[in-house]
């Protein structure tokens, strides 16, 4: 029984690492989306860096970079902007989910 509950927990934390990293790369797409909306230079890494940050510094950042920067309609991509916000909250909302589950199993280990 013991042992279940600890393959449960690695397929947990598996299953969490790779949540996370679903929603880093649904958002530095959709960063990099935005940036080349906006005409900003060397979007790849500008999407990479704003994402890649785990206190959410690099994304402040870009928000208040790309103020000086004005949307571009030819360039936009509404319809892809929309599809990568879904993606991302999607994501999220799975990687929360598995996180209440590896809580829900490490508080029934007695």
């Amino acid at each position: 029984m013991k042992t279940m509950k600890i393959w449960m927990i690695g397929l947990l934390l598996a299953a969490f690492v790779i949540a996370v990293g679903l929603v880093f790369w649904q958002l530095r797409r959709l960063i990099r989306l935005d940036a080349k909306a906006r005409g900003i230079a060397m979007p790849q890494r500008v999407g990479f860096l704003a994402a890649g940050t785990q206190n959410g510094i690099g994304l402040l950042a870009y928000l208040a970079l790309r103020r000086t920067y004005s949307l571009q309609i030819k360039l936009d991509d509404p319809a892809q902007r929309s599809k990568l916000k879904v993606g991302t909250l999607a994501a999220f909302i799975l990687m929360a989910e598995i996180w209440v589950s590896l809580a829900i199993v490490l508080l029934a280990i007695k």
